[in-house]
């Protein structure tokens, strides 16, 4: 029994795993997984432990302790607190500890290990050696519970040591079977990871700091659980300072609570636009006197400055939500798909007629072209006038920010005529459109043109798709899969296009090749970009006064 190793360990009979007594078979079980093969085990071999209760037992004990205790008056705080050893440690959100109330267990397990396999020899079969399967292993002559992690050929085989929480390179034959006395008492150390820290805010430094921390400490804590699943969150505390949680110059600053409100407005406004809940009064808006206020006979100064749009505020995110319905705009590539929302085309058609009854009293440019802002143009094609937003990138070409197309500054069937964008409601908008990038698109080298004209003969102009988030990419471009209005896999369509038509685009080697019959492949001047303007995934809305 768990008695026998001192240190209390029967307080955790009860939570124990279920006795292997109970034959009941009722439930469907699949032949051939880990789980499988240790149940046969356990039923043919039952003086050996073939695998461990869930650590778990001792923390479900440790809560349910402190929830029967709450209910009295006389309840002390200090009583959620236990001392623990960190016995290993990458960083605050993977740490391994050893409670310090178990401490006598753990000696009392390890002084009867030791005195049994000094002096016996047991071996494993060839087939009873695979992951998860619970074993006693022998590490700079002493041996430890242990679990096997991975079996690395014939020789060698990675353990954990349990009631270290740690792992080790060992040979084979340095392993035995355990005993099932051995193998009563759950792991003794927990895998857990600080409250409220995330691994994707830690820098190296972050690491090297926390180590010091540990060092400083001599490894012991005083330990607050606040979880009973694994990894166990907790609250590392200083061990002689009260109230001092040694983690807190790791975690995030607290949020910004006028921040949440504006998500929550701009979400609700969001919310409003696609179910076209809004009045077109709010759109429609163009009664702002950047020229002064005329009416008023008190104002005898008049306003010589106007307010000019350098850069709008980013895009809208793609939709996590697979049930909102979007229509194609420009197919740039796999990595950078233009797509709209319905009430983005509206609102989009709106910016432009207010861009074509106004522009003769936009201001006219006083100064060269800036880099990166934004412009009202026409593009005069033929005998046509479109009135666009657009972004001056060099000397060579504009973004047309609506609609994710570049266009040549110099292109011999357009004419440009550009004007500033003054501080306007409707100009103010962000750009109409959300840019997604195909779920396995490599980034790390540039689109095939073959891959490309594929997505551009699958999905024509204002198709409608719909995007499901991968869960995993945060910003613009938001990576994830995109259906067909009949819901099939464009991902699917493109890979089966590609094979049927013998296309290789994992091959970027280019070899000189001979044809008898001419081949006209088109206009072969394309450019290749990976990444969406910053001004999609980074902008922020500046308005200057133009002197």
């Amino acid at each position: 029994m768990c008695d026998s190793f001192g240190g209390g360990l029967g307080r955790f009979r009860e939570s124990s795993h279920v006795s292997n007594s109970n034959l009941c078979r009722e439930l469907v079980e699949v032949e051939g997984g880990t789980d499988w093969k240790i149940r046969k085990l356990e039923e043919k071999y039952e003086e050996i432990c073939w695998k461990y209760p869930g650590s778990s037992v001792i923390v479900n004990y440790h809560m349910n302790r402190l929830q029967n205790l709450e209910e009295q008056e006389s309840f002390d705080e200090n009583l959620k607190i236990f001392y623990a050893k960190v016995s290993h440690f990458v960083s605050p959100v993977e740490i391994s500890l050893q409670p310090k109330y178990l401490r006598s267990a753990r000696q009392g397990i390890h002084r009867q290990m030791n005195a049994f396999y000094n002096s016996t020899c047991l071996k494993f079969q060839k087939d009873q050696i695979f992951p998860g399967v619970a074993c006693a292993a022998k590490e700079s002559d002493v041996w430890y519970r242990a679990k096997i992690v991975q079996v690395s050929g014939d020789k060698h085989i990675v353990v954990e040591l349990v009631d270290i929480g740690i792992q080790h390179l060992i040979p084979s034959s340095s392993i035995q079977p355990l005993l099932r006395r051995f193998g009563r008492a759950p792991p003794l150390s927990l895998k857990c990871r600080v409250d409220g820290v995330s691994i994707n805010d830690l820098e190296t430094k972050d690491l090297i700091d926390f180590k010091k921390i540990v060092e400083n400490c001599n490894a012991l804590f005083r330990v607050e659980l606040k979880s009973t699943i694994e990894p166990f969150l907790i609250d590392l505390l200083h061990p002689t300072i009260s109230n001092r949680n040694v983690c807190q110059k790791f975690m995030p600053p607290p949020e910004d609570l006028g921040k949440i409100e504006r998500l929550d407005r701009n979400w609700i406004q969001h919310c409003r636009k696609v179910c076209n809940e809004v009045d077109d009064d709010e759109d429609d808006i163009w009664n702002h006197n950047w020229a002064g206020d005329r009416n008023n006979e008190n104002d005898v100064k008049q306003v010589t400055s106007i307010k000019i749009i350098h850069r709008l505020a980013k895009c809208q995110k793609a939709p996590r939500f697979d049930t909102d319905q979007l229509l194609v705009g420009h197919i740039e590539n796999s990595q950078i798909i233009y797509l709209h929302y319905p009430w983005q085309l509206k609102t989009r058609h709106k910016i432009e007629n207010h861009l074509k009854d106004s522009w003769e009293t936009l201001p006219v440019l006083s100064q060269n072209l800036v880099e990166d802002q934004i412009y009202a143009v026409i593009l005069h094609q033929e005998k046509t006038r479109k009135y666009r937003r657009a972004i001056y990138i060099n000397q060579k070409s504009l973004l047309l920010l609506d609609y994710g197309i570049y266009i040549e500054m110099n292109c011999d069937n357009i004419l440009l005529e550009i004007r500033l964008l003054p501080d306007d409601q409707l100009f103010k908008e962000p750009p109409m459109l959300t840019i997604i990038s195909l779920a396995g698109a490599n980034v790390l080298q540039p689109a095939h043109h073959s891959e490309t004209q594929v997505l551009r003969n699958i999905m024509k102009n204002d198709d409608i798709v719909y995007f499901q988030w991968d869960g995993k990419s945060k910003n613009t471009p938001m990576r994830g899969f995109l259906y067909t209005s009949d819901r099939q896999n464009i991902s699917t369509i493109l890979s089966e296009t590609l094979l049927k038509n013998r296309q290789n685009i994992g091959c970027r080697q280019l070899v000189k090749q001979y044809f008898k019959i001419p081949t006209t492949y088109g206009n072969s001047n394309h450019i290749y970009r990976n990444s969406c303007h910053q001004s999609y995934s980074k902008g922020a809305l500046l308005i200057f006064p133009d002197e």
